[in-house]
Formats: C-alpha cells, structure tokens, sequence
C-alpha cells in the first residue's frame, strides 16, 4: 500500500471515530443490592432494579409484578419464577452481589 493510500485510510478512520458519541459512564451497583440482595429485589423501583447488569424495564417489571401482593421474596430460586430469569441470569445476580456458589 503506498503512503497516500494508508494517509487516507488513516484520515477515513479518524472521521469516522471522531463523530462516535462518549460512552456512558459505568453505573454502580447500589450497596443496599451486595448487603441484601435478596431485600433489595423485593422493594427496590423499576429504576433501581435497572441498575442491575443484564436487567431492563422489561424485566424490572415482571420481577415487580411477581412479588407484588405476596411475600418478599425469601430464597434465590422463588427469582427463578420471573418469567426471563433463568439459571445464567440468577448466577449472574448472585455474582454481582458478591455470592459465589
């Protein structure tokens, strides 16, 4: 490739990166989730739940739909109900709050 070949694809490159908008900044997992997550799943907003990686409004709010008018929920597997919420997704909540089984 000459010099002016690779001076435009460099330039072609750079225009195309340079128009790419900032990345969000990462967003935290709120410390009442790693003190008491199973708590925390039981009383916190479609907005805190978002916070949660792999979790969505969608998904917020079945988990909402699922505990509203019964218990807290008590144990890991009773998440297992929401529909959406599979083994990955319940091992993926778990590390996230610190739980390694």
């Amino acid at each position: 490739m000459c010099a002016s070949a690779v001076d435009s694809l460099v330039q072609d490159v750079r225009a195309r990166t340079s128009s790419r908008k900032p990345r969000a900044a990462a967003v935290s997992i709120p410390e009442s989730y790693i003190r008491f997550p199973l708590a925390f799943l039981s009383r916190a907003s479609v907005d805190s739940l978002i916070l949660l990686k792999g979790i969505g409004p969608v998904l917020a709010d079945r988990m909402i739909k699922a505990r509203t008018g019964k218990r807290p929920f008590s144990s890991w597997e009773e998440i297992l109900s929401v529909r959406g919420i599979g083994p990955k997704k319940l091992q993926s909540l778990k590390a996230q709050a610190g739980i390694i089984d």
